[in-house]
């Protein structure tokens, strides 16, 4: 079964349905994945990185914000 979805950022999606059916407990879409650097900042300050280095980098295009695609 097919899944169409609004992702917020890049609009209508279509994804393969949820691959386990259980009557009792069926499984829901509740939230969309995430964007293409979406998180990295937050993983490069949690191993220790800088905010004046994730901001250098961000600027330079090393890493990007995955908000505007």
């Amino acid at each position: 079964m097919q899944l169409a979805y609004t992702h917020p950022v890049v609009g209508l999606v279509h994804s393969i349905g949820m691959s386990v059916k259980m009557s009792k407990t069926p499984a829901t879409l509740t939230r969309s994945a995430p964007t293409l650097g979406q998180h990295t900042r937050s993983v490069l300050l949690s191993i220790g990185f800088s905010e004046d280095a994730c901001e250098s980098w961000e600027k330079s295009g090393v890493i990007r914000d995955g908000i505007g695609l």
